[in-house]
């Protein structure tokens, strides 16, 4: 499905399309964050190609001052929380147990699955 380049695939939201320092497009947040806010981790510029550049702040990396910060649009796209929510959902959930191979559709094996067996001195499929 084709998208507009400055639009979220997943929920239609608004975002800026740019480089992680491994080449990799990321989508962010089109809002600027203050300096002090520790939510928006990302640092985001406009390289000699006009390009958008983005990378992970760190400590050791701290803003530059041509640099503002920015929000990862995946860490506020609603599809995105939904998803995330409906997973974790999922996971808490208690496993089904004693079915796999018991009664009905329990096993792997469909009804009149041929089974092979593969002679492997000679290379050839018996059956």
């Amino acid at each position: 499905m084709w998208t507009p380049p400055n639009e979220c695939p997943r929920c239609g939201g608004e975002v800026l399309w740019g480089y992680t320092e491994n080449g990799k497009r990321m989508a962010i947040d089109p809002a600027r964050y203050p300096d002090d806010d520790t939510q928006a981790n990302q640092a985001v510029y406009v390289d000699h190609l006009r390009r958008l550049r983005i990378r992970q702040l760190s400590k050791a990396r701290p803003l530059a001052s041509f640099e503002h910060r920015a929000m990862p649009h995946v860490a506020t796209c609603p599809a995105e929380i939904r998803d995330r929510q409906a997973r974790a959902a999922a996971a808490s959930r208690p496993a089904r147990r004693g079915t796999r191979g018991r009664g009905r559709g329990g096993g792997h094996q469909t009804r009149g699955a041929a089974s092979l067996v593969i002679d492997l001195s000679s290379r050839r499929i018996l059956r």
